[in-house]
């Protein structure tokens, strides 16, 4: 490990591969009464010396909480997701395109901040810079210098902001995120740059189920809300799979890897109440994956029978279409006719 990932790893959650462990912001900062929240003064010192980016705490203005840091004695390395995308979003923060003139700041120079995934799992750097100009010429250069392999995701104005966000990568793990933040600042503009992506635990061996899977119980409930409509909802579907569709339904779970948590977020009502569910039982216990909510949850959670408060997630979607189609139903089963 070299000193750059040994600082990094010192910021890290407790267990590569385990759920993280939410810790508030009143754990992570310094208890000294201060104008803003920042990390504590020797933490960022050793951020700053390593990255040169300064890690700021703050409350977005048109988003969800940033996520906290964390500590963690976990070794550096491949089996270290957290790690690994700490890496990511901090060559994406050092390669981001800059207009002609730009000069770094040390300190935050635009109040707000960015809309964020919502997600414990989110880890973020932020940057600060000055530069000549004004917001819509400083707009135009980072409309047309989107960061590399990355596309332009959203862009809009405020009273007296303007802002650029571009991706990459599918949601989980693989999506990477880049933001930018132009506002007036004296006679020129100060730009803020976000580089933020989530990170998945490596999921756990208790939760596959193929070598060792005797029958797998399927239930599908898809229950219209809609009063009198005969164009939704459908009749549940409850069947127990033996022998090799019970193997191909756990093959197919199986190659699903676990994902970040969604964290918080809000959709409209669903008019389908839909569940999904499959208890795979093996000589040894049970593993039981279950998705609420349909559309609106963007997660499975897969649970040990034997130890209930053992959980990981895997993709909701997936799920749904490996569970729909080992019962030969279509993927829009109950949602239209």
């Amino acid at each position: 490990m070299n000193e750059f990932e040994a600082s990094l790893a010192a910021l890290l959650d407790r267990a590569a591969g385990e759920p993280p462990v939410t810790l508030s912001a009143d754990e992570m900062i310094t208890r000294s009464k201060r104008p803003h929240r920042y990390l504590a003064p020797a933490l960022v010192a050793i951020v700053v010396a390593v990255i040169a980016v300064a890690v700021a705490i703050r409350t977005d203005v048109r988003g969800a909480r940033r996520p906290e840091a964390h500590t963690t004695t976990t070794p550096a390395g491949p089996s270290n997701p957290r790690l690994a995308a700490m890496l990511r979003i901090n060559a994406a923060l050092a390669s981001a395109p800059l207009p002609p003139g730009a000069q770094r700041a040390a300190h935050a120079l635009i109040a707000g901040g960015i809309t964020t995934s919502g997600s414990p799992n989110e880890v973020r750097v932020t940057g600060w810079w000055t530069a000549p100009g004004d917001v819509i010429s400083i707009a135009q250069y980072v409309a047309t210098h989107p960061p590399t392999n990355m596309t332009l995701d959203s862009n809009g104005s405020g009273s007296t902001s303007q802002f650029y966000d571009f991706t990459s990568g599918s949601r989980g793990q693989q999506r990477l995120e880049v933001d930018y933040e132009i506002a007036s600042y004296g006679s020129g503009v100060a730009i803020q740059i976000d580089a933020w992506t989530v990170w998945a635990a490596i999921r756990p061996q208790w939760s596959y189920v193929l070598s060792t899977v005797t029958t797998a119980d399927v239930s599908i409930i898809r229950l219209s809300r809609v009063k009198g409509s005969t164009l939704l909802g459908a009749p549940t579907v409850q069947r127990t799979l033996t022998g090799e569709a019970a193997r191909r339904l756990a093959a197919a779970l199986d190659a699903l890897p676990a994902v970040a948590p969604e964290g918080v977020h809000s959709c409209p009502l669903p008019p389908i109440e839909a569940s999904d569910r499959v208890l795979f039982n093996t000589p040894s216990g049970g593993i039981q994956i279950t998705r609420y909510g349909g559309g609106c949850t963007f997660d499975a959670t897969v649970t040990d029978t034997r130890t209930p408060a053992r959980t990981t997630i895997i993709d909701g979607g997936s799920f749904d279409a490996a569970l729909l189609s080992a019962l030969g139903l279509p993927t829009n089963y109950g949602y239209s006719r």
